[in-house]
């Protein structure tokens, strides 16, 4: 707990569009922005399960079995992708990006479910 709150608060100190940023630095920066696309992910995925919720009680818990397996899944493909044992000093911030980029595309998809019903 004590290393992620150093962490997101070497980020907030830090400027994310600098280019001599630190690899220390630019991993803080990844961090941010997956923490900033997990809270888009969040609010809509309440949004969506609503919806899902309204339409049978039966279709949210599949939406919600569903996100669960997603959730695994992400990580499992990030892990795959861009292993931190490889030892290359880029491995953490992009495995964080390849997070990102999944979360986002997750929320258009929950947010693609939601206007659909």
């Amino acid at each position: 707990m004590i290393a992620l709150a150093l962490l997101l608060a070497a980020a907030a100190a830090s400027d994310c569009d600098r280019d001599d940023n630190t690899q220390s630095e630019m991993n803080a920066c990844a961090l941010e922005s997956f923490n900033e696309a997990d809270a888009g992910l969040n609010a809509q995925w309440k949004l969506t399960f609503q919806a899902f919720r309204k339409r049978s009680v039966e279709d949210a818990a599949r939406l919600r079995d569903a996100q669960r397996a997603w959730i695994v899944y992400r990580d499992a493909e990030c892990d795959a992708e861009y292993p931190f044992d490889l030892g290359v000093s880029l491995d953490k911030m992009l495995h964080i990006y390849c997070r990102t980029e999944m979360t986002v595309e997750r929320t258009e998809r929950l947010r693609a479910l939601e206007k659909g019903i």
